[in-house]
């Protein structure tokens, strides 16, 4: 368990970078998905619709 530890420490900011880059490709590739046009254009619409539609 130490060795494991050791290996974490020393290479942290590399670990850190790999696992932030991913999580940023991971991101950006879910919001260009294709089909997520269609989403994002009823969310843009939310703020003009009537505010009492029952």
């Amino acid at each position: 368990m130490g060795a494991i530890l050791d290996f974490l420490a020393a290479h942290a900011g590399v670990i850190g970078i790999i696992f932030f880059f991913t999580f940023f490709c991971l991101v950006t590739l879910w919001t260009f998905r294709p089909g997520a046009g269609a989403v994002y254009r009823k969310y843009a619409q939310l703020p003009l619709e009537e505010e009492n539609k029952e």
